[in-house]
């Protein structure tokens, strides 16, 4: 299956389970942490529909496996992907590295 259509595929899947969890909103607050929660409240504020589509917790199919991405931005400006993490202190990685270094400050 080639990617494109697996994007679709996967698209289409967070689509329709977005709408679900939109439509149960004390149910869906289950599925963020409070970071995540902040993102999506302020891109509700500041780009709203029928310009911008909001489209959280998509899973997406890889070779060895599947990646989540938190939130996608879809627009006529271009597609936004947002990976959000509610962390404290410096935060260090790469694409390459598989975990995250956190330093905490104290």
């Amino acid at each position: 299956m080639s990617l494109p259509l697996q994007l679709a595929i996967a698209f289409g899947i967070g689509f329709f389970f977005g709408v679900a969890l939109l439509c149960r909103r004390a149910r869906y607050r289950n599925y963020q942490n409070e970071g995540e929660t902040l993102v999506v409240s302020a891109i509700r504020r500041y780009f709203p529909s029928p310009d911008y589509y909001l489209f959280n917790h998509v899973t997406l199919p890889l070779r060895n496996g599947t990646t989540q991405v938190d939130h996608i931005l879809v627009s006529r400006f271009g597609v936004f992907v947002i990976e959000t993490k509610h962390y404290s202190g410096w935060i260090f990685a790469n694409p390459e590295q598989a975990k995250w270094t956190q330093v905490l400050y104290r």
